[in-house]
């Protein structure tokens, strides 16, 4: 489950670079209009021009804050990954030190009925 996560939050990030990198070839690029120019321009056009810029920077900080929480989501997949592996490890361990307390008691209590059946010959 956990490496299915992983590949589907790289080909969310792919696919989302991809956008991001075709937009940039196909926005048009916006140049500062000569004075001349500037008279001539339609205020429509410049307001389009003023909204499409704002609209790639939001699009630029949500693909930061995007790229940020993806970093974020990996560090800590990691880290928990880490701690299960962990945990597996100090299960196992538990289990043997569990297994060798079971073989101690069963020993135990051989020696105590052996020291019963002493005593039981001797009277």
């Amino acid at each position: 489950m956990t490496s299915k996560l992983k590949t589907g939050l790289k080909g969310l990030m792919a696919t989302i670079f991809g956008a991001i990198l075709l937009g940039g070839l196909f926005l048009p690029t916006f140049t500062p209009l000569s004075v001349a120019e500037e008279a001539e321009a339609d205020r429509e056009t410049i307001t389009e021009a003023v909204q499409q810029s704002s609209m790639l920077v939001q699009m630029k900080q949500k693909l930061a804050q995007t790229q940020y929480r993806y970093y974020l989501l990996e560090t800590n997949l990691e880290r928990a990954l880490g701690d299960l592996v962990s945990l597996q490890d100090m299960i196992e361990h538990l289990k043997i030190e569990v297994d060798k307390l079971e073989l101690s008691i069963t020993d135990t209590d051989k020696k105590i009925l052996s020291v019963k059946r002493q005593k039981e010959v001797k009277k």
